[in-house]
């Protein structure tokens, strides 16, 4: 008599994948099973009690190289993890189909690469959000001198048609808000064509 277990099995492990441009890449990952009861005959005829070693850990790992190796390593790193498994999962389900087992999920727990290769795309990585930001800083500082130019194009325009300079037109508005406040004060208008109001005696 053989007994199987129908209860979700937990298989986990570590290989060794390459990468699309054949960078070595450590992933430890964890797959959950179980057998399909009505089918354990098939399964035990087919593969035995050792079906977890002889069927599932075979498939997972050819699932792992056939979509880990569709990336290069920078890649992987900057994908989302969610979106990497599923394409895993889907690719291992695919393969276990007419298997009699049925994957529960599989977790990647960790993605190594050598320590030269992980500080050479971290490095990339930092460069590139470094050169990302500097885009920024210039795109900011251009829209700002476009606003100064267009501001001060309009004051131009402004003291060409009015004939009256921008500071004055300051002084002068300024002045009008000050004589409708209800504290007493004094205003004093110069000569001079430019000279700005003095206000005296404000409270």
């Amino acid at each position: 008599m053989y007994v199987y277990s129908v209860r979700v099995q937990e298989l986990h492990d570590s290989v060794i994948v390459l990468s699309s441009n054949g960078l070595p890449i450590t992933v430890t990952y964890s797959c959950r099973y179980h057998p399909f009861a009505n089918t354990l005959p098939s399964l035990h005829q087919q593969y035995g009690e050792t079906y977890a070693d002889t069927l599932v850990k075979p498939e997972v790992i050819s699932a792992l190289r056939g979509v880990i190796g569709n990336y290069r390593p920078e890649d992987i790193y900057a994908r989302d993890e969610a979106g990497l498994l599923d394409e895993i999962f889907t690719a291992l389900q695919a393969n276990l189909t007419n298997h009699d087992v049925v994957i529960q999920d599989i977790l990647i727990k960790e993605l190594r690469l050598t320590e030269e290769i992980e500080n050479a795309i971290n490095n990339k990585l930092v460069q590139e959000q470094q050169s990302l930001a500097y885009e920024f800083r210039l795109k900011t500082e251009e829209a700002e001198r476009q606003r100064k130019t267009i501001e001060a194009q309009g004051i131009r325009s402004f003291e060409d048609i009015s004939h009256i300079s921008m500071l004055k037109w300051r002084g002068i508005e300024a002045t009008l808000e000050l004589a409708k406040s209800a504290n007493t004060k004094v205003i004093v208008v110069g000569p001079g064509e430019n000279q700005m109001p003095i206000i005296l005696g404000g409270k």
